[in-house]
């Protein structure tokens, strides 16, 4: 008994200490200290197991990218694109697809984005299909390529973005003057499912 009641103690204890490392993780991500955010993440991944790990490496994952290090944010998210949480495997995917349109790997793209591409909402979704539409005028399917525009379009309520949707639409030929676009709620929709500011213990599995 006084073992067991040891252990119980020792694991309170790591979920008490994961609360706050979660915390620390998500306030740092929302103040944009992405380098911060992406240390508490990993450390958080480290030492969680089930939805609290895969959070983390999502956190972790996005801010790399935010940091400009795209090599390690493909090793966070694209494990993550094919999860069951689409707040999640949305942004992963969408992430992971806009960069490899910025290494023109179109291929690579294309895939990450029709994965995201039924997992995102809104705003998120109208850059996903832009994105689709801009590699296909890279690649020389301008049929396709304005298809993707226009469901974008049907999709966006900014106003700017439509500006942009449009001239990209009526281009004759590709240019690399059409940059990518951050996603926009995925940070939103994400922390609606995952609060961070009240977070069971139960959740939290220690190793």
């Amino acid at each position: 008994m006084l073992f067991r009641s040891l252990l119980l103690g020792s694991s309170l204890v790591g979920c008490a200490d994961n609360s706050v490392l979660y915390q620390q993780m998500t306030g740092a991500y929302q103040a944009h200290r992405f380098a911060e955010a992406r240390d508490k993440a990993v450390k958080l991944s480290d030492q969680s197991r089930g939805d609290i790990q895969e959070q983390a490496k999502y956190i972790a994952g996005i801010s790399a990218y935010r940091l400009g290090l795209d090599d390690a944010a493909l090793a966070d998210l694209q494990p993550l694109a094919r999860t069951s949480d689409a707040t999640i495997a949305g942004p992963s995917a969408a992430t992971c697809g806009i960069i490899y349109y910025e290494r023109m790997q179109d291929s690579s793209a294309m895939r990450y984005l029709k994965i995201a591409r039924t997992k995102v909402i809104g705003e998120d979704q109208a850059r996903v299909y832009y994105h689709m539409g801009l590699i296909d005028q890279r690649t020389g399917r301008w049929t396709e390529a304005r298809r993707e525009m226009s469901r974008a379009l049907d999709v966006t309520g900014d106003r700017e973005f439509r500006k942009v949707i449009e001239q990209r639409m009526n281009a004759r030929s590709f240019t690399l003057q059409f940059g990518a676009y951050l996603l926009v709620g995925a940070l939103g929709r994400f922390e609606e499912k995952h609060p961070c500011m009240v977070v069971p213990p139960q959740c939290y599995q220690t190793n």
